[in-house]
């Protein structure tokens, strides 16, 4: 062979073998963030029904409260109509 061509045939199997780890790196870098995005949201998630199982006892009480209140403004409007009905009208 040529020398020549047996300098473009290394040359070329040296590309080939840097471009073959290249792509090893990047395939291994991409599974990684994979891996790291993965447990990024399983924290997320964790995170959310842990605050929500910690905070459902004070979230209960405020649903409460609110129910009490809308119950108490309808008592007092009732007891507006009935007085309003028993005022003359204008």
């Amino acid at each position: 062979m040529d020398p020549e061509v047996k300098e473009l045939l290394r040359r070329n199997a040296k590309l080939s073998e840097d471009n073959n780890a290249l792509l090893h790196k990047m395939h291994r870098g991409a599974v990684v963030s994979r891996w790291f995005r993965l447990l990024y949201w399983a924290a997320i998630v964790i995170v959310a029904i842990v605050g929500y199982y910690y905070a459902e006892p004070y979230l209960q009480k405020v649903i409460d409260l609110y129910n009490a209140a809308q119950q108490e403004i309808q008592s007092v409007n009732s007891v507006k109509n009935s007085i309003s009905n028993y005022l003359p009208k204008q």
